[in-house]
């Protein structure tokens, strides 16, 4: 089973009730499965591990309810989210060097957001990795939105990188176990 750390629920809880308000988030809570929603009803401890599934069924009904099914609404709210997670210890990532070594190493990290999930990046070449994550289930696809977004918001947090794309070459929806993007930029 994928498990994902507790930080990225809180700051997506954080981020969605800054954005919608507590009644919002009460009733986007209320209509989760019974399952989910035990998991929200305690405590989220931002160290400690939870079910991917729980996340994806709770942002899959944000997206619904609250974005209306815009993705570029959804993903500032992930962006706003991304900025949360990256203060602390965190931030020192970002400040590596170049963006491909930023990218190398944060991708060799995420065995700290993700368990069941590994990291490859491969550059390709001045302003352009790729990055594989293996181990997502089919289940999971919505899920890459947000993992598209963080990335976006990484780069643009780096300072030195504009024109910034990050494509999805495979989707996890594929039901291939990964999850492939193209990070794109140009230095500033």
């Amino acid at each position: 089973m994928v498990k994902i750390k507790g930080v990225n629920l809180s700051s997506g809880l954080k981020s969605n009730e800054a954005r919608f308000g507590k009644e919002s988030l009460k009733r986007l809570l209320d209509s989760l499965s019974d399952e989910d929603k035990k998991v929200f009803a305690s405590t989220i401890l931002d160290s400690a591990w939870y079910p991917l599934d729980v996340f994806v069924h709770y942002i899959e009904k944000s997206f619904e309810q609250n974005y209306k099914g815009n993705v570029e609404e959804y993903k500032k709210t992930v962006h706003d989210a991304t900025e949360l997670q990256l203060k602390g210890v965190y931030r020192s990532f970002l400040a590596l060097g170049t963006v491909e070594k930023i990218v190398h190493e944060l991708g060799r990290i995420t065995h700290q957001y993700f368990q069941g999930i590994t990291v490859k990046t491969e550059e390709l070449a001045e302003g352009k990795v790729r990055v594989i994550y293996e181990g997502f289930e089919k289940q999971h696809a919505f899920y890459e939105i947000s993992v598209q977004a963080w990335w976006e918001k990484v780069l643009g947090m780096l300072g030195i990188a504009k024109d910034i794309k990050v494509q999805i070459i495979t989707s996890i929806g594929a039901g291939k176990g990964i999850l492939e993007l193209l990070l794109t930029w140009n230095k500033k």
